[in-house]
């Protein structure tokens, strides 16, 4: 009998049989991150002609899996915010010790290049544009970037 069949009807199923979909995902060269649900593991034995030329059994394993990407992403895909109207207002005098200081949170400015060579940007190119309006309305005594101001999605595997 096979060692998986033998596990999935043992008592320590659970543990010793992820460790062995885990080894035969890896001798098939899958990720295991590219799994995104198992449909079925299955466990059979076969035959094959040994070098004497007699019957050997073989223990088999199959899996059937759907993989990760047919689910879309596992994270919820940012969405539009709804149309925000500015009216400008003066920006009154300064007087005293106040300071103006307007923060730049994440712009996350980059582009998505694909083979075509065609770009995709990450950037709102309206918030950033309404960002600098309200820089040179309020000519702020000082500007500060929280980081995050490119977004280098060709560098990463994990968000591509």
């Amino acid at each position: 009998m096979s060692d998986l069949r033998h596990v999935l009807d043992g008592a320590q199923r659970p543990q010793v049989a992820i460790g062995k979909l885990a080894e035969l995902l890896e001798r098939n060269g899958i990720d295991l991150a590219d799994v995104g649900r198992v449909k079925a593991i299955k466990a059979w034995q076969g035959f094959m002609k040994g070098d004497d030329g007699e019957p050997v059994t073989v223990d088999m394993h199959g899996i059937e899996f759907v993989p990760a990407w047919t689910d879309g992403p596992a994270w919820p895909v940012v969405q539009p915010a709804r149309p925000v109207t500015v009216k400008p207002r003066p920006v009154p005098k300064r007087t005293g010790t106040a300071s103006t200081i307007v923060i730049a949170p994440d712009p996350q400015i980059g582009y998505r290049r694909y083979e075509d060579g065609t770009l995709d940007p990450f950037q709102d190119e309206r918030a950033i544009d309404l960002h600098l309006q309200i820089i040179r309305d309020a000519k702020p005594n000082r500007i500060v970037n929280l980081g995050d101001t490119i977004d280098m999605a060709e560098w990463s595997d994990k968000f591509a």
